[in-house]
């Protein structure tokens, strides 16, 4: 299908070799305006650690719910089928609730949901919780990818999406690396368990991070709104 769209550039810009030269000018222009706009930066920073600890506990998620909690294969695999259904149904629920919700209030309503999926399944014992935890986790990253995409694509300049999105994911897989390797160690010596629960409970105090950032910053903007409102109101000619 992409084959088929249509060529629209009538003439391409010459692009630079990749070499350490420009790496050096990528992160000076990704330098600049996190500093110029320090709010973007971070709720950026605070999704994409979210991500590598959800890819990090993710890598336990077989053997967690197969040695743990000691379901079969088949009943893993509803699980797995489950969390699918999640994320179908969270992008229909998504595809309204946009309508009605900020962007803001999107994200904090998709990591704070989403931590607490992961923090269902970790405590669970059985088939019925662990599937009802993957099930929520998935509907609510539709939430929490959606609003994110959206306020990145509307808060970053477009000569500059390529180059964050590229350091940030850039980082975002070291850490992801790291980490993954951290808790297969750790969970040789101690047990798979705990290292899912620390997961778990580590993107909850992100997620909590995430969504009192997002909320000042919604509440500052109404404020805000509201002064620009008297303001106008106040120099209208009586």
């Amino acid at each position: 299908l992409t084959l088929l769209l249509p060529d629209e550039e009538e003439e391409r810009e010459k692009q630079d070799s990749l070499s350490f030269a420009m790496f050096k000018k990528d992160v000076a222009l990704v330098g600049r305006f996190s500093a110029a706009f320090p709010y973007v930066a971070f709720i950026s920073l605070l999704f994409h650690l979210m991500m590598v600890l959800m890819t990090a506990t993710d890598s336990l998620e077989a053997a967690f719910a197969t040695t743990v909690i000691g379901l079969t294969e088949g009943e893993y695999g509803v699980i797995v089928s489950g969390a699918g259904g999640g994320i179908l149904v969270g992008s229909f629920v998504n595809a309204w609730l946009i309508h009605h919700l900020s962007l803001l209030r999107l994200m904090s309503i998709g990591a704070v949901i989403t931590s607490l999926g992961y923090l269902l399944f970790s405590f669970s014992n059985m088939f019925a919780s662990a599937f009802v935890g993957c099930f929520t986790l998935s509907f609510a990253l539709a939430f929490l990818n959606a609003g994110f995409l959206t306020f990145y694509q509307n808060s970053v300049p477009v000569h500059l999406i390529g180059r964050m999105s590229s350091m940030l994911t850039f980082i975002e897989s070291l850490l992801v690396l790291f980490f993954t390797v951290c808790f297969g160690w750790l969970a040789e010596m101690f047990s798979i368990r705990l290292l899912v629960v620390i997961g778990a409970c580590s993107m909850t105090l992100l997620a909590i991070v995430f969504g009192g950032v997002n909320f000042q910053a919604v509440r500052a903007q109404f404020y805000l709104n509201r002064e620009r409102k008297e303001k106008n109101s106040a120099s209208k000619p009586l």
